[in-house]
């Protein structure tokens, strides 16, 4: 039992976008692991998810479209689906995450040096006394040298 051409073009077509969802589904483990997880263990598990998932692609795919029959050309479409989302779309997606790393990096160490800075002026104003009452101590003892 042969499948009709019209199919096969079906099957191609679904390979095709079936690429292009592995890669927005890779693009999210990209940022996930970008912002939020840099453990190895969970970047491992991550990737044997990622690898469950686009098994379960393959799997539906081939079931659904090709009764179950393994065909080249849906891998190819899978992987040219998930190339030309990855050097397109993916591309800009990871130059777009690096621009919003880059800004959070910069606002997080403005806003350490506003608290620092912040600080330091509340420390200077209301407990200044303690170093020149200090200082004073120190110049009564002869800065701690004995004389």
């Amino acid at each position: 039992m042969e499948i009709a051409y019209a199919l096969q073009h079906y099957l191609f077509l679904t390979s095709l976008l079936a690429g292009v969802v592995c890669g927005i589904v890779y693009d999210v483990f990209r940022i996930l692991r970008a912002f939020a997880f840099k453990n190895k263990i969970i970047i491992f598990i991550e990737d044997v998810i990622y690898c469950l998932f686009v098994s379960a692609v393959f799997m539906i795919l081939f079931y659904n479209y090709s009764q179950g029959r393994i065909r080249f050309y849906a891998f190819a479409g899978v992987i040219m689906g998930f190339s030309a989302y990855y050097f397109t779309v993916g591309k800009l997606t990871y130059k777009i995450l690096e621009l919003i790393k880059k800004a959070i990096k910069h606002l997080t160490f403005k806003a350490k040096a506003f608290i620092i800075k912040s600080v330091n002026k509340i420390y200077n104003k209301y407990f200044s006394f303690f170093r020149i009452n200090r200082f004073r101590r120190l110049s009564r003892k002869g800065f701690g040298f004995q004389l």
